[in-house]
């Protein structure tokens, strides 16, 4: 039995035996590509043709069970994803959310407990929360991915913030600790070792301690040579005499009774409150330095310096040192109740502001080096595959 069909590109006719119904086959025509439609396809019932193999369908067809096409377009027919139960959209960024904290936490607990950073983790906190979205969203669209690719980026954050204020709390401790013990006496709150240092210098004035630094003034005075293995020699017993003298000094601060202690801090602040003042006396130009600490560089770099001229200019810079302690002493003394309250407290803040710069600079420079190249290369793959999980359809719609 032959099938005779029209082509549906032409509309010229063709005649073949039914058995290459189904196969693929030309126009002679046109050379248009077409299906030959099987014999009970080709009937003169009412209905309407498929226009890409012409097979004959019910009127109400919209899909060819030949070759799958869309009758009305000619292009094979897929349907379009179910829309979005409503009240979908705010459950699923809840729930994301929800996700990409939990990932951000456990990547952040893992890089703690293994004093590494897993890069590759990233990648699957976005792979999870492509597919959290994708799943309780019920459906993929655009506004999912976006979802996903951001909800993917704060959970990453999160567990990089974790990570990064470890290494900040751990590595950067002692040397926080340092900065805060070196300028807590601007606070009142002088540490151990400033106390000791105080002690000892009080002790070696009373002459409780030796004076490790004697033999080095006397050999200063008489010209020795620095470079000398004389000058040396007495250099290494001054440190020796050092450390025997801030020994004992901690031994006495240890017995010291409570009232003994706190006039110790209370001088300690009193000398911190004056070296703050004699700063603030210069910066604001109510004193003036002949010889500050950058005459003394500038003269130490010139040219033409000397021996000579190097112990003179230390010995300026010695006398103008006094004369400043001495001339800030007695601003001090001058102030009133009023004025001593307002500077403490300026002293104290500038202590507070000291201390909060360090803390800022030192995580700047931690959170600096938070992305390496490999963790900007899983940080784009998380958010790119958050982005396609909850954005890519399954292919059964597209009229």
């Amino acid at each position: 039995m032959n099938v005779t069909f029209a082509c549906p590109s032409c509309g010229a006719e063709m005649e073949l035996d039914e058995q290459y119904a189904g196969q693929q086959t030309s126009c002679p025509a046109c050379q248009t590509a077409l299906i030959v439609p099987a014999p009970a396809a080709v009937s003169t019932a009412p209905g309407k043709s498929c226009p890409n193999c012409g097979n004959r369908l019910p009127v109400t067809a919209v899909v060819c069970t030949l070759c799958g096409c869309n009758p009305a377009t000619g292009r094979p027919y897929v349907t379009k994803p179910a829309p979005a139960r409503p009240g979908r959209f705010v459950l699923t960024l809840i729930v994301g959310a929800v996700a990409a904290v939990l990932g951000g936490l456990i990547w952040g607990q893992l890089g703690i407990w293994s004093d590494r950073e897993f890069g590759w983790i990233a990648w699957l906190i976005g792979l999870a929360i492509g597919l959290t979205v994708r799943g309780v969203s019920g459906t993929q669209s655009i506004r999912n991915g976006v979802m996903a690719a951001l909800l993917a980026g704060g959970g990453i954050l999160i567990g990089k913030a974790i990570i990064m204020e470890h290494i900040f709390q751990t590595y950067a401790a002692g040397e926080l600790q340092f900065v805060e013990a070196n300028y807590s006496l601007l606070a009142g709150k002088p540490s151990e070792a400033q106390l000791t240092e105080l002690l000892t210098a009080r002790m070696v004035e009373t002459g409780e301690l030796p004076d490790a630094d004697a033999e080095l003034t006397q050999m200063e005075s008489d010209e020795v040579d620095p470079e000398s293995s004389a000058w040396n020699q007495a250099y290494t017993r001054a440190e020796e005499q050092r450390s025997r003298n801030r020994e004992v000094a901690q031994v006495k601060l240890k017995t010291m009774s409570d009232k003994e202690r706190e006039m110790l801090t209370e001088q300690a602040f009193d000398q911190a409150f004056v070296a703050f003042m004699l700063a603030d006396y210069l910066e604001r130009g109510e004193l003036k330095s002949q010889m500050d600490d950058e005459a003394l560089a500038e003269l130490y770099s010139s040219a033409d310096i000397t021996a000579e001229k190097i112990q003179e200019a230390h010995m300026l810079y010695m006398l103008e040192s006094d004369r400043l302690q001495r001339e800030t002493l007695r601003k001090v003394a001058a102030l009133t109740p009023a004025e001593r309250t307002q500077a403490e407290a300026k002293m104290k803040a500038a202590y507070e502001d000291t201390i909060a710069t360090y803390h800022k600079e030192v995580r700047r420079m931690i959170y600096k080096d938070m992305f390496g190249v490999m963790d900007i290369l899983f940080f784009a793959l998380a958010l790119f595959s958050a982005f396609q999980l909850a954005t890519r359809e399954r292919v059964t719609g597209n009229s």
